[in-house]
């Protein structure tokens, strides 16, 4: 009897809309979920009544469930991704190798060289998982969150950047510019000195690409059979 008043409450939920095979899966998966939220509640004491009306409860609309979530390969994605991270880290090693003539310049590429190490092990494994699932495990993204999201961080990148720059140019020639007086680089270490302090906030542009990279790779690991 629940079962039925269940099945016939998804149904109602799903009318409307077209029965893809994207759609009879979450169909699918919201009977299953709500008849074990059923079964919890009635093993809590609850009449049956309750036990329906309480897992239901939260339920809604779907039309923002079905409009704007995809289903993507996992593996897959995530193992692209990591590669995408990884590449991003070794180009930043590489790029700040000169730097490390200075003390911090030497930090910052040591600490590039370990996160990319990091990534490597993460990478390798991942490759692993994929050979051994075959690319099977699926997963629900939400497809206008990970825009938004995306959108977001380029924002907030690009306040760190404007405020990065302005400490920087602010610490080194405040005073000349305040009185007006020409800004004088006295020789290339000074130079590459100011450049690498301009340019390691730079690295972190890697973030915003990486989830810029994301939403395309939702797009290329879309489940569509």
């Amino acid at each position: 009897m629940m079962k039925e008043k269940l099945a016939k409450y998804v149904d109602d939920l799903f009318a409307g809309h077209q029965l893809t095979r994207e759609n009879h899966d979450l169909k699918e998966e919201i009977l299953s979920n709500l008849e074990a939220k059923v079964a919890d509640y009635l093993e809590q004491g609850m009449t049956p009544q309750e036990a329906y009306e309480q897992a239901i409860k939260h339920i809604g609309s779907i039309d923002l469930i079905t409009e704007e979530h995809t289903r993507i390969h996992v593996a897959g994605f995530f193992t692209e991704l990591f590669q995408t991270a990884l590449i991003y880290a070794l180009l930043a090693w590489i790029l700040t190798i000169p730097s490390r003539v200075m003390l911090n310049g030497s930090f910052l590429n040591n600490s590039l060289l370990v996160v990319s190490g990091v990534l490597g092990i993460v990478y390798l494994l991942l490759i692993r998982l994929l050979k051994e699932t075959a690319n099977s495990k699926v997963s629900r993204v939400n497809i206008k969150s990970v825009r938004s999201w995306t959108r977001r961080v380029w924002w907030i990148w690009l306040g760190f950047i404007v405020a990065a720059m302005g400490s920087v140019l602010a610490l080194r020639f405040g005073s000349n510019l305040w009185f007006w007086r020409p800004v004088h680089i006295s020789g290339p270490y000074q130079f590459a000195e100011f450049v690498h302090s301009l340019a390691a906030p730079m690295l972190s542009v890697a973030l915003p690409l990486l989830f810029q990279q994301a939403c395309k790779l939702v797009k290329k690991h879309e489940v569509t059979n």
